[in-house]
């Protein structure tokens, strides 16, 4: 059996990343059960969470409480918890991003230059995985360091 067309699914593609919420745990079953709280109160009681745990090392000093990882059982379920935590009014809704793998992390961290500069010029901008959208025009990371070459 030839397994070559079979694409492999990075595993962070199940993942999502929970920020601001209080580093108080002390046991894991704590993280598991605020990663349970956060499915009830979007409303997805039925998401399957293989995992949860706090990013980083206990007891560092920092100004941001560490993230909850929350790996899910699918990609499905990870859009609706995105899709769903959306849905919530942006002042009262836990932040929750992707896990993106290394290299489209690093790409993104230069796309937001581009991001910035579209916004203060009163553009509608977004980034959408490794590419930056510009009312409603998708531009990849080369095409926006061609253009600031010109």
């Amino acid at each position: 059996m030839c397994f070559c067309h079979i694409e492999i699914v990075p595993i962070c593609q199940y993942n999502v990343i929970l920020h601001g919420i209080e580093d108080g745990d002390t046991k894991p079953q704590e993280t598991y059960q605020r990663a349970y709280s956060l499915m009830e109160e979007l409303q997805l009681p039925n998401i399957n969470i293989d995992q949860a745990y706090r990013l980083g090392k206990p007891g560092q000093k920092t100004q941001n409480p560490r993230p909850i990882m929350i790996k899910l059982t699918s990609v499905m379920d990870k859009e609706m918890v995105i899709h769903k935590s959306r849905e919530i009014p942006y002042k009262n809704r836990p932040r929750l991003t992707e896990d993106f793998p290394p290299e489209l992390r690093d790409t993104r961290k230069k796309l937001i230059p581009f991001l910035i500069k579209a916004k203060n010029n009163g553009k509608k901008a977004s980034l959408t995985r490794d590419k930056l959208r510009i009312e409603s025009k998708m531009y990849s990371l080369e095409d926006l360091e061609n253009d600031a070459h010109k």
